[in-house]
């Protein structure tokens, strides 16, 4: 069998954000002991993508 490495996802901020600029939580989602904050602007179809991720394990 094959070997499986685990990595971990490094986020990175864009650097053309506007100086001031805060990000606005536009939904929450929370089950078990994992919350998902979904903001403003992010891309739906991933968003959406990790919602079902975290329901369907949830079970």
């Amino acid at each position: 069998m094959g070997k499986h490495d685990i990595v971990a996802p490094i986020f990175k901020t864009k650097n053309s954000v506007e100086e001031g600029f805060i990000p606005q939580p536009a939904a929450k989602l929370q089950v078990d002991n994992t919350e998902l904050t979904i903001f403003k602007g992010s891309n739906l179809r991933l968003t959406t993508n990790i919602a079902k991720v975290i329901i369907y394990y949830a079970r």
